[in-house]
């Protein structure tokens, strides 16, 4: 038996239809509003970018951060909405894009995540993978079946690397956020082309700017080499 969507969404479906449209699902962090990506300009510029789009703000229960289910849950949402997506696109902000990321462990395959000040781990995890010189180089050891921070730190330094099979990943976040740490470490490992520090902190005026630039660097256009 399949459990009930624990997920409360807000639809944007796009205003013309094209042959191949494409699926975003922003995933909002703690204590924010799917319509908090509304008030602050995202769902407007994503459709200047990608006027195709079927855009869902997807507001997780907090809980499914607590019991472990978000990847499943977000990976249930995409199986009910995105069936006639080829092309689909995750984004999040803070915790937001941790349950994105465990998203792509349980979904049919995700084109990109779009990651703004990601939560990846708590500050001791992320203090031992930066001792051992970086995601790459890390060895998270026997890994819990509930331990879910230490098992995607594991998969972002193995198979969710950039590769031909991986989604492709953005990262965005200011030098000041609280997360800065994380990021750098993802960042070592990610294209140059698709990191983006700024001056700013863990705040929606710094996501506001990172947004744009994500945006500006295009990512949703084709790319003739990847499948």
């Amino acid at each position: 038996m399949t459990d009930p969507l624990r997920i409360r969404m807000v639809f944007h479906r796009a205003p013309v239809r094209a042959p191949d449209p494409i699926l975003l699902v922003l995933v909002p962090g703690f204590d924010m509003r799917a319509e908090d990506f509304e008030r602050h300009g995202f769902v407007d510029l994503a459709r200047r970018h990608a006027p195709e789009a079927n855009i869902i703000l997807a507001e997780p229960d907090l809980d499914l951060y607590l019991d472990g289910a978000i990847g499943a849950q977000i990976s249930a949402l995409l199986r009910s909405e995105g069936g006639k997506h080829r092309r689909i696109w995750l984004a999040g902000i803070s915790l937001g894009c941790f349950g994105a990321l465990l998203a792509v462990e349980h979904a049919a395959p995700i084109e990109g995540v779009l990651l703004l000040a990601p939560f990846l781990g708590t500050a001791g995890l992320i203090a031992e993978v930066g001792r051992a010189g970086g995601l790459a180089a890390w060895d998270p050891g026997a890994i819990e079946g509930d331990d879910h921070e230490r098992r995607l730190l594991a998969r972002l330094g193995g198979d969710l690397r950039q590769s031909e099979k991986g989604p492709i990943l953005y990262l965005g976040f200011g030098r000041s956020d609280r997360f800065a740490a994380a990021s750098r470490l993802l960042a070592a490992i990610l294209p140059p082309s698709r990191v983006f520090e700024i001056d700013g902190a863990h705040d929606w005026p710094s996501w506001e700017r990172l947004w744009e630039r994500i945006l500006a660097a295009e990512p949703f256009a084709p790319d003739p080499g990847r499948p």
